[in-house]
């Protein structure tokens, strides 16, 4: 009786920290390197957080984003350290480039015209250069692993970057409710990395002006006409995670940023 009070008395524990979320199982190929091994992730969603554990042949990383302290943390499992980003270090970052920015833009002013175009177009980086991804469907009822798809082609500048198959909501068990840590952790890095944001979307429920429909299941990306990259979902299911989940490993040291000062 003792023995089925305390395993009733545990469960009644880890239901009560656990919490239900999406775990996500992806692999990523470099289709460049033939010799390249597969990046497996493990993807856990939960609210406004978001966990992504990384392996590969020479790689065991993880980052977690924390919407609610806007707060994100690199980890390194084979150093068993991390570095936390907060909003006021982007934000020092963001006011250190600007005033970089600013200064060479005052040095520019004594140089002669022509060499003042040529100096900007080289210190412009090329993601400010790049005109958003229009997506146009393609073909439907193409299967990816269990799921039916629908098949988008994104193109910039009329050239084609990337193919997307895309789920619906409803087939896969989700909301876009349940992924708005992807937004959040967008808009997070947005202020330093004006294009980077893009990565993290992940459609809409209704049809968008240039957007794709649905989630993304798997995506090829394009350099050149040639296929250089390809993200998969092999399973998505609804489980129970618990705190630590999104927290940094006791014991793992806190590693400064690169450029910060002691």
């Amino acid at each position: 009786m003792k023995y089925i009070k305390a395993v009733s008395l545990a469960i009644f524990v880890i239901a009560s920290v656990a919490s239900a979320g999406i775990v996500m199982t992806t692999q990523t190929q470099d289709l460049k390197n033939t010799k390249a091994q597969p990046i497996n992730q493990s993807t856990y969603l939960e609210k406004d957080m978001i966990r992504m554990d990384m392996k590969g042949d020479k790689s065991d990383m993880a980052m977690i984003f924390l919407g609610d302290k806007q707060l994100f943390w690199m980890i390194n499992n084979t150093k068993k350290s991390y570095t936390e980003i907060t909003r006021e270090d982007l934000e020092k970052i963001q006011k250190t480039a600007e005033e970089a920015l600013n200064k060479m833009q005052e040095a520019l002013k004594n140089l002669p015209p022509e060499m003042q175009e040529k100096m900007k177009s080289m210190t412009q980086s090329e993601a400010s250069k790049k005109s958003e991804i229009i997506y146009k469907k393609v073909a439907g009822d193409e299967k990816i692993n269990q799921w039916i798809c629908d098949k988008y082609e994104g193109t910039r500048d009329n050239q084609k970057v990337v193919e997307v198959w895309t789920a619906g909501w409803k087939k896969l068990g989700l909301s876009e409710e349940d992924l708005k840590g992807f937004d959040q952790i967008g808009t997070f890095f947005t202020s330093m990395m004006k294009n980077m944001s893009w990565h993290y979307k992940v459609g809409t429920g209704e049809k968008a002006e240039g957007m794709y429909i649905g989630f993304p299941i798997k995506t090829v990306s394009f350099e050149k006409g040639k296929p250089t990259n390809e993200y998969e979902i092999k399973e998505i299911k609804q489980a129970d995670l618990q705190p630590s989940t999104f927290e940094v490993p006791k014991g793992y040291k806190k590693e400064k940023m690169l450029g910060e000062k002691d």
